[in-house]
């Protein structure tokens, strides 16, 4: 009895359970998860487009969440969509971002900062884009600072095409748009 629990106390026979656990649960076996848990899962990965932060959120390993968006379709289509929406979420708080005014006076450091976040949630959008369509990862290369490309720039020309587009559909009157007079609408 007493070496059972100094077994107990030193860790001993919770590793013998923690690989029992993975034995029962190893490859090709279904993995049980709760229904709860899988919404909590999505949920969260839907809010911030991140696998790992959503499996801890949800109490779940993220093996057992791969490996169940493996054997489960539906499971894999719920996942597909979470993400999209996490990625559509960061798409939205990135164009807010560079819409946004420009405040007075902020620290070279806030901006290098920004820069950085911009930088690699474009980089994190382009990887998405090329894993939606089916391509492989190194399809979506990530802007780097020797490439010349300024996001708020590609967003001005992005902006004023599709202006361009609506003014030929005859949508908006190029007369009357304020933005065409100072000739973005090319």
């Amino acid at each position: 009895m007493a070496e059972a629990k100094a077994k107990r106390a030193s860790g001993v026979m919770r590793g013998k359970a923690v690989a029992k656990r993975r034995r029962a649960n190893g490859p090709g076996r279904a993995v049980r998860t709760t229904a709860a848990a899988r919404r909590r899962f999505l949920e969260e990965l839907a809010l911030t487009a991140n696998v790992t932060a959503a499996a801890k959120k949800a109490k779940l390993a993220s093996t057992t969440v791969y490996r169940a968006r493996a054997q489960d379709a539906a499971f894999r289509r719920q996942w597909h969509a979470a993400l999209c929406e996490g990625y559509a979420r960061l798409e939205t708080e990135l164009l807010a971002e560079a819409l946004a005014p420009a405040e007075t006076e902020v620290p070279d450091a806030v901006l290098k900062l920004r820069l950085h976040r911009q930088k690699l949630a474009l980089a994190l959008l382009a990887a998405h884009r090329a894993t939606v369509r089916g391509e492989p990862r190194a399809a979506a290369r990530p802007a780097s600072d020797d490439d010349g490309d300024d996001p708020k720039a590609i967003l001005a020309e992005k902006i004023a095409v599709m202006r361009a587009r609506l003014i030929a559909a005859g949508h908006v009157d190029a007369a009357t748009d304020p933005d065409a007079a100072d000739g973005a609408a090319a």
